[in-house]
C-alpha cells in the first residue's frame, strides 16, 4: 500500500496528521515535527472494519476526526450503510471524545460528519448539518469540540434543502438541494439578512453549471463556476444583490477547475487547482509560502509538485513531488526557516528502473470526437514508435463521471511490469474536459462510451501497437461494466476480460440506489426503470451472457456498499448457467476501493495468473 495519504497540518505548524501504513494496514498518525525528526505523539488503533475518514485541526492542539464502519438500517428490510461518527483528540490526552451525545433510547445518528464549517475565528467550536427525524432537510447545529455536550441550533432545515454552507464569519448563508421531482435548487440569504432569495433559475437548466464555493470579502459577492459565457466552465465573481455576474477570475481553455482555495481571512482566492495531465496550481495569494512552492517547483521541471495541505497560519505545507515513472515522495515545507524535511518514499522497495514510461495521446471515435488516452509501455520501450506487437491491456476508468491522469498508477504499473501495454483513454462522460463532454455520455452506458472504447482497442491494433491475438479489458466498477459489455457487445476483439467491483444489471443497480436519499437523481443519468427499460436491458451484461466467447476473471469485495457484491455473483451465475468460461473470487471484507492490502495484493495475483494464461507467455506457449 501507498504509505502516507490525507494530510492535515495543524495551525501553527507543530503537528501533521496523516493516514499511514503500519503492517500494512493504515493508522492515523500524528507527528511532532518541530524538531529535526518525525516524532510520533498519537496514531489511531484501527481494524479491517473501521477507520478514520478524514482529519482536521480545529485549532493547535485539537484534531477533529470522522471515523467510518459499515453497518445496517432500516425498518422493512436491513440496508446497508456507512455509518460515521465525530470525535476530537487533543494532544498529550490522545483519549478520543465523541462529539454526539446518545440517549440510551436512541440509535447513534448515521452521518455525523457533514461539516458546514471549521469556524476558523471559533476555534473550539465546528458547525455541522443534520436532523433525527427527517434527513433530507437538515437543521445546522453548533457543536462543542472540546466535549461530549448537547447542540445548539443555528439554522433551521429548509424543504428542498439538502447541504448548507456560511461566509467566512460563520454564517449560514447558501442552501442547495433538490425538489421532490429531482429539480436542483439553490437559495443564499443577504447580509444580515433572514429571509431565504431563491436563486433556482441559475440552476434549473439540464446543462447549466452554477456551483457557489463560498464568499468574497465582499459580503454580497460570491465566487461561483459557471459555464454561462465559457466552457469547461470558468471561475467568477457573482452579486447576489443584484443576481449578476461579474469578472471571470479564471478558465482554462480545455479543462475544468478541480478546486479553488478561499483565504478564509481575506476572502480573496489563494489558489485554482485544474487537471491537464496532471495537478497544477495558479497562485493568487502572495503569502510567502505560496512564492516559496512556485519557486521550488520552477528548480524541479521534470517533476510536478502539487500542494496537499497549508497550515491556517501559511508557513507550512505538505507538498508532493512526483512524476510518471516515480511513486512520489511528500515534504513539509517550513517558510520560516526555508527548511524541506523529506518523509519516507511512499514505495521504499519499489526501485524506478522498473517502472514504465506513460505516453500522454489521443484518438478519434467513430463519429470525430477526440478521446484524450494515455499509453504505458513495458519497462525500456519509451515510444510508440519502439511498440510493436505488443500485448496490451484495454484499462477504463471507473465512475464514469471521473477521468485518468498523467501519474503512477500501482496496477498499470504493475501490469507493463509483466510485459503489457496499457491504454487508458478518458471517454466522452469523463469529468474534467467540460460540461458538454461529459454530458455527452449522459444515458449512453454501453453505447457511446463503449464505442469510444472498442475505437480505443481497435487504434491500438490499427497502428501496430498492439497484437490483435493478444488483447485484455480490464477494469474496476463502471471499468468493470465496460471490461463486461467488451466482451458481450465486441466478443471477438478481446481474448478475455476482468472485472473487480463491475455493474452487470442496469436496472438492478437503478433499483438499489432508490434505497437512499436521492437515489433515483443520482441515477437520472444512466437511465429510468421505465421508459429506458429495453435500453438499460439490452446493456447489462449478466443478461447478454450468450453473448460472451472469452474467458472472464469476476472479483468483488463482499462488504462493497458502491457496487453491491450481488451484481458480480448474478454475472457469474448467468455465465455459469450459459457454459461459459469464468472465475468468481469474492474478497472477505472487502470494500470498492480495495483498501485492505490482502485483497490488493491478491487483485494482483489472481490478475497476474488470469492474463498470463490469455495474453502473457503461457498463452502463447500454448498457442505454439
Amino acid at each position: 500500500m501507498p504509505r502516507f495519504t490525507d494530510f492535515e497540518v495543524a495551525p501553527g505548524g507543530r503537528y501533521v496528521a496523516v493516514r499511514m501504513t503500519i503492517d500494512n494496514q493504515y493508522r492515523l498518525v500524528v507527528f511532532d515535527i518541530a524538531g529535526d525528526n518525525f516524532d510520533v505523539v498519537y496514531a489511531l488503533t484501527e481494524d479491517e472494519t473501521y477507520g478514520a475518514r478524514w482529519c482536521h485541526w480545529a485549532n493547535e492542539e485539537r484534531l477533529i476526526v470522522s471515523i467510518g464502519f459499515a453497518g445496517e438500517r432500516g425498518l422493512g428490510g436491513r440496508v446497508d450503510t456507512q455509518e460515521r461518527r465525530l470525535f476530537s483528540i487533543l494532544m498529550g490526552e490522545n483519549k478520543l471524545v465523541p462529539l454526539y451525545r446518545v440517549r440510551r433510547d436512541e440509535a447513534p445518528l448515521q452521518i455525523q460528519d457533514r461539516i458546514v464549517s471549521f469556524l476558523p475565528d471559533a476555534p473550539d467550536h465546528i458547525l455541522v448539518q443534520y436532523n433525527k427525524t427527517d434527513p433530507t432537510q437538515p437543521q445546522v447545529y453548533q457543536v462543542n469540540v472540546n466535549k461530549t455536550t448537547r447542540h445548539k441550533r443555528v439554522s433551521p432545515g429548509k424543504r428542498n434543502v439538502r447541504y448548507w454552507d456560511t461566509d467566512s464569519d460563520g454564517n449560514v448563508r447558501i442552501g442547495t438541494g433538490l425538489t421532490t421531482d429531482g429539480e436542483r435548487t439553490l437559495f443564499f440569504r443577504l447580509a444580515g439578512d433572514k429571509k431565504w432569495q431563491n436563486f433556482s433559475h441559475r440552476v434549473e437548466n439540464a446543462g447549466s453549471v452554477f456551483r457557489p464555493l463560498g464568499f468574497s470579502a465582499e459580503a454580497n459577492v460570491a465566487y461561483v463556476i459557471s459555464n454561462h459565457e465559457v466552457d469547461p466552465a470558468g471561475l467568477y465573481t457573482f452579486n447576489i444583490e443584484t443576481d449578476t455576474f461579474g469578472e471571470l477570475v479564471f478558465s482554462h481553455p480545455t479543462v475544468d477547475i478541480s478546486s479553488v482555495r478561499i483565504d478564509p481571512e481575506s476572502g480573496e482566492v489563494a489558489s485554482i487547482n485544474f487537471v491537464d495531465d496532471d495537478v497544477e496550481t495558479v497562485w493568487y495569494s502572495r503569502r510567502p509560502i505560496n512564492e516559496a512552492i512556485s519557486k521550488l517547483t520552477k528548480r524541479f521541471p521534470d517533476k510536478s509538485l502539487t500542494t496537499y495541505a497549508v497550515s491556517q497560519d501559511a508557513n507550512h505545507a505538505v507538498v508532493r513531488m512526483s512524476g510518471v515513472r516515480d511513486a512520489g515522495q511528500y515534504f513539509v515545507y517550513n517558510n520560516v526557516e526555508k527548511r524541506i524535511k523529506l518523509m519516507p518514499p511512499q514505495y521504499p522497495d519499489l526501485p524506478e528502473d522498473v517502472l514504465a514510461e506513460t505516453i500522454t495521446t489521443e484518438y478519434s471515435a467513430r463519429d470525430g470526437l477526440a478521446i484524450p488516452a494515455y499509453v504505458t509501455l513495458p519497462p525500456g520501450i519509451n515510444s510508440l514508435e519502439e511498440a510493436r506487437g505488443l500485448p496490451f491491456v484495454i484499462h477504463p476508468h471507473g465512475g464514469p463521471t471521473a477521468r485518468d491522469f498523467l501519474r503512477f498508477s500501482f496496477d498499470v504499473q504493475f501490469l507493463a511490469s509483466r510485459g503489457y501495454g496499457v491504454l487508458q483513454m478518458n471517454f466522452r462522460g469523463s469529468s474534467g474536459y467540460g460540461t458538454e463532454f461529459r454530458d455527452a455520455g449522459n444515458k449512453e452506458w454501453g453505447q457511446a462510451m463503449q464505442d469510444d472504447i472498442t475505437d480505443g482497442a481497435q487504434w491500438v491494433v490499427d497502428s501496430g501497437y498492439a497484437d490483435p491475438k493478444r488483447l485484455a479489458i480490464l477494469g474496476g466498477s463502471y471499468g468493470g461494466y465496460a471490461a463486461l459489455m467488451g466482451v458481450v457487445k465486441t466478443p471477438d476483439l478481446y481474448q478475455c476480460a476482468v472485472s473487480f467491483a463491475g455493474v452487470s444489471d442496469l436496472p438492478d443497480l437503478i433499483r438499489t440506489a432508490r434505497r437512499y436519499i436521492d437515489g433515483r437523481f443520482s441515477t437520472r443519468f444512466i437511465g429510468d426503470l421505465w421508459r429506458d427499460r429495453k435500453m438499460l436491458a439490452e446493456n447489462s451484461p449478466a443478461r447478454r451472457a450468450d453473448d460472451v466467447k472469452v474467458p472472464v476473471l469476476l472479483m468483488h469485495g463482499d462488504k462493497d456498499l458502491v457496487v453491491d457484491v450481488s451484481q458480480s455473483r448474478l454475472m457469474a451465475k448467468r455465465l455459469r448457467r450459459a457454459d461459459k468460461q469464468v472465475e468468481f473470487i469474492e474478497f472477505e471484507d472487502g470494500t470498492h476501493y480495495l483498501s485492505l492490502y490482502r485483497n490488493r495484493l491478491r487483485y494482483l495475483q489472481e490478475t497476474d495468473r488470469f492474463l498470463n494464461r490469455c495474453i502473457g507467455d503461457a498463452a502463447v506457449v500454448a498457442s505454439r
